[in-house]
């Protein structure tokens, strides 16, 4: 395997400087050389070719934001507006034409979904109704973003979710917030450096695919133990005797 590393843009609304020290840091095949793009301007930084971040033809990029710093009517919903969902389905499509954009740029865009901090949940049994829970509005907006990247190609959302799950009560800190505008834990960090380095090596055809089956009546007809192989019924349209 190569040790060259593979430099990629981190592009967010918030401070990325702790997951780009993991990245940077992490010794799992592939190394990676993170690029901070300028902070909190993550449609900006995407619609600018001439920033420095682009200029020395990156591989690839990660571009995670928080929902409602892209999507103005999920703003809305957090401030206690109305918003419609096909408000929120237009902004949403918006915005994957702006991701889709980015190919010409990088050969590979990672793009994490979005998730909602525990303390955003405030309509209670009302979270999951349709056009007023936020829970229900980020699941309907995870699925358009994912079937709409689908399309494209390059262009991959991972599910940020298990990051959240694998970081526990650690997920999401506040502290960090107020300090320097980090709104997850480092455990979090962690789990996206693993996931993301995952879905390069298979991106860069490291993956490899393995193939466990039975043989008994499966590749050949009858069970060697009990036939002894020179009874076993071999090719043929069925394994079966």
């Amino acid at each position: 395997m190569g040790s060259k590393p593979h430099t990629c843009v981190l592009i967010s609304d918030f401070n990325l400087q702790n997951f780009a020290g993991y990245a940077a840091n992490d010794s799992e095949f592939p190394n990676i050389q993170p690029i901070t793009a300028p902070f909190g301007q993550p449609v900006e930084t995407v619609l600018d070719r001439d920033l420095p971040c682009w200029q020395d033809a990156p591989d690839f990029a990660v571009i995670w934001t928080q929902p409602q710093s892209v999507i103005p009517a999920f703003k809305a919903l957090l401030n206690f507006e109305q918003a419609a969902l096909q408000q929120v389905f237009e902004q949403v499509d918006e915005y994957c034409a702006l991701l889709a954009s980015m190919r010409e740029r990088v050969k590979y865009t990672l793009v994490p979904s979005w998730v909602l901090a525990s303390d955003r949940r405030i309509f209670g049994v009302l979270d999951m109704q349709t056009e007023i829970g936020l829970t229900n509005t980020i699941m309907r907006m995870n699925l358009r973003l994912a079937e709409n990247l689908a399309e494209i190609s390059g262009v991959y959302v991972l599910n940020a979710n298990s990051w959240i799950t694998q970081a526990g009560a650690q997920a999401f800190s506040p502290k960090l917030w107020y300090l320097g505008k980090i709104p997850f834990g480092n455990d979090v960090f962690k789990a996206a450096v693993a996931d993301i380095k995952a879905a390069l090596r298979g991106m860069l055809g490291y993956g490899r695919k393995l193939i466990i089956l039975d043989l008994d009546d499966t590749l050949w007809g009858g069970i060697v133990g009990e036939e002894g192989w020179e009874n076993l019924v071999l090719g043929g349209a069925s394994s079966s005797r």
